[in-house]
């Protein structure tokens, strides 16, 4: 379901006011059970991304509602709100974002939101009832575009950001452009925009693109997404991306693929794959760095360029 104002959201999380056994505080007054929190590792890796190296083993989504609850009348904002849409993707690990009338920004910390002001038109503050009881949210849109603004300006994390929201949460361009309109620059927004799909399933697969994307241009090939091979009537499998003209099938393989069933069918696939004619590569988050020098390389063992 796409997000729409005054939508109600699910809440999987046992945010309480009175700890029991085993609960974490995740805010000033409020506390989660710890079997609801995110791995250790998970929680590590958000971390070191974080520009002030804070661990937050609470999920976003989780730390957006008990913080909101604590400043009444608050927006939640950039990440944080896209956490609350239920974003799959690049949410957790942020500080918790509130918008309200303060004399001065504050920024927060594992227990405390950081708090901004902001101002908005009528249009973009947005409710989602929680259990009946409303929080004001930016939009999809403008929270989109308060992401990309505390993300900074490098190409590729916005990309992946508009990659997630307009393949997950259905948010439009024009939204996005009429959203940044004051905050960001239009022809950054643009340019950003015009870069990502609504079809990649994951930030690396919208990485895998942006590498790909390169290649197929330097030797002049044509590059489709989400590309399905076909042997007769039967679909064997279908490409994240394909390089049409040498018949080249890429793959990025997740953490799923480690399993051993899924290792076996991955296998399967390769080998009928390559009997149609098609020569697959699969890359995991190890080796996508390694794309262009591979790829580039069995281009010039086929003679391409």
């Amino acid at each position: 379901m796409q997000p729409h104002n005054g939508m109600p959201v699910f809440c999987p999380w046992d945010i309480t006011q009175t700890p029991g056994d085993g609960c974490v505080r995740i805010s000033r007054r409020r506390y989660l059970p710890a079997l609801q929190q995110l791995e250790n590792w998970v929680v590590d890796v958000n971390a070191r991304a974080h520009p002030r190296g804070t661990r937050y083993p609470a999920p976003a989504a989780a730390r957006a509602f008990a913080h909101a609850l604590e400043w009444p009348g608050s927006v939640i904002t950039g990440f944080s709100a896209l956490a609350v849409y239920r974003l799959p993707y690049l949410v957790e690990g942020h500080d918790t974002t509130l918008s309200c009338a303060v004399a001065a920004n504050t920024v927060g910390g594992p227990l405390t939101p950081t708090v901004v002001r902001l101002t908005y038109r009528p249009h973009e503050v947005w409710t989602v009832k929680l259990r009946d009881y409303p929080f004001r949210i930016a939009s999809p849109a403008v929270a989109t575009v308060q992401a990309l603004k505390a993300a900074g300006g490098g190409v590729l994390p916005a990309v992946q950001l508009i990659d997630c929201v307009r393949r997950h949460l259905g948010v439009q361009e024009a939204d996005v452009l009429a959203a940044g309109r004051y905050r960001l620059r239009r022809p950054w927004l643009e340019k950003v925009w015009g870069l990502s799909s609504a079809l990649a399933d994951s930030p690396k697969e919208t990485e895998m693109r942006l590498l790909a994307r390169d290649v197929a241009r330097q030797y002049s090939l044509s590059l489709r997404e989400q590309y399905p091979v076909r042997s007769g009537g039967r679909l064997i499998t279908v490409f994240d991306f394909a390089l049409l003209e040498p018949r080249i099938g890429l793959m990025y393989d997740g953490q799923h693929h480690w399993e051993y069933s899924q290792r076996q069918k991955d296998s399967l696939i390769n080998l009928e794959a390559t009997a149609n004619g098609w020569t697959p590569l699969r890359f995991s988050s190890a080796t996508l760095i390694e794309l262009p020098e591979r790829l580039g390389r069995l281009l010039s063992e086929k003679c391409w360029g």
